[in-house]
């Protein structure tokens, strides 16, 4: 196990109670910590990859439907013709 500084640590509390309420549809990230939305936004993508919103987006959408994102990752097999 990496050890981590109290700072960086503190970061990815933030970053993740931010995630969990951008999902929710909540956009507020001075009450996570974050007084500037830039900076705020460029952790969120070094930490994340995509920007705030797109990333919220996203989640959303597969926690939506499962089964459809479970389809994606699904490799893809023709159906199965009956002969006769």
């Amino acid at each position: 196990m990496a050890l981590t500084s109290p700072l960086h640590y503190l970061k990815q509390i933030r970053l993740q109670h931010a995630r969990t309420k951008l999902i929710a549809g909540e956009d507020d990230v001075a009450a996570v910590g974050y007084e500037s939305p830039s900076q705020f936004s460029r952790e969120y993508k070094r930490a994340y990859g995509p920007p705030p919103g797109q990333d919220a987006r996203l989640l959303r959408s597969v926690q939506a439907s499962p089964a459809r994102a479970a389809s994606r990752s699904a490799p893809h097999r023709p159906a199965e013709r009956a002969h006769g």
